[in-house]
């Protein structure tokens, strides 16, 4: 269901900018695969250059990592030709990732401790949907995106 959040927000984005979508810039797995990615990335490629996307949102860094494997396989600078960001919990695994990986974070900790606490709240009686709370995030401005 996560993923299907960040596709909403995504377009939700988009809109609020008047940016239409074209269907075949989103790329739906259903899998954690870095492999994944990379496969959108070729399919992007094979699109005329006009209507290519240039900048790629992946819903976990694991993906971001594929999406700079991919990029470089094809002689693609990032973010020169593809601006990277994500949106994960595990942002120290990707620390290497050169540029450094532009990303929106909420670190496990945060997220275990929201569900710890949400959970503990419902088994004494609160309601399911008053714990619906985003975990605090943060911003970490890598080099992966490029700025227009």
């Amino acid at each position: 269901e996560d993923s299907f959040q960040v596709l909403r927000g995504y377009q939700a984005g988009m809109a609020d900018h008047g940016v239409a979508i074209d269907p075949a810039w989103i790329f739906t797995r259903n899998e954690a695969s870095a492999d994944k990615c990379g496969e959108a990335l070729r399919q992007w490629l094979e699109m005329p250059e006009a209507i290519r996307p240039t900048a790629a949102l992946s819903d976990n860094n694991h993906g971001a990592a594929g999406l700079y494997a991919e990029a470089a396989r094809h002689g693609l600078e990032v973010p020169k030709d593809l601006s990277i960001c994500s949106i994960g919990n595990n942002y120290d695994e990707y620390a290497h990732l050169t540029p450094a990986l532009t990303s929106y974070y909420a670190p496990r900790e945060d997220v275990g401790r929201y569900a710890v606490e949400s959970l503990i709240n419902i088994i004494e009686g609160g309601d399911p949907k008053d714990y619906r709370t985003p975990v605090p995030h943060h911003f970490i401005e890598g080099g992966s995106v490029k700025r227009l």
